[in-house]
């Protein structure tokens, strides 16, 4: 499964709305193509106006979204290489073995790391269509 690439625009024009709604429109106008129509009747309006807007420029985002993702993938794994080469094997000095202190530290941050990573591999997950379960 493959979406439509971006980047994608949001896009709204009064005249176009049908009677009693607002409707935007999300785009791919590199390729004209229609992603998606986020429409709202105007009585919703009253209780949340910002929705259709709001809504329609998180979906434009999408594309980006994802692809920001997939980049902090490669990111998190050289922060945590980073980390670990300064603060567990850098800091200490050569006869000086690594102490539970250090490795406190060490696996308090892999433990953050390894929490923020799947939650990014999640989020690529759920963008693509595929399960949570799958590596």
């Amino acid at each position: 499964m493959t979406h439509t690439p971006g980047p994608w625009l949001a896009t709204h024009d009064s005249k176009t709305d049908p009677p009693g709604k607002i409707q935007w429109y999300i785009i791919a106008p590199e390729s004209e193509t229609m992603i998606a129509d986020v429409n709202i009747t105007e009585r919703h309006l009253l209780h949340k106006p910002e929705d259709p807007e709001a809504n329609s420029h998180m979906l434009a985002a999408a594309p980006d979204m994802l692809a920001a993702l997939e980049g902090a993938l490669y990111g998190f794994d050289e922060l945590m290489r980073s980390y670990t080469y300064t603060h567990v094997v850098r800091q200490r000095p050569q006869h000086r073995r690594v102490s539970p202190d250090d490795m406190s530290a060490a696996t308090e941050a892999s433990d953050q790391y390894q929490a923020a990573r799947r939650a990014v591999e999640d989020a690529i997950r759920k963008a693509k269509g595929l399960p949570n379960d799958v590596p």
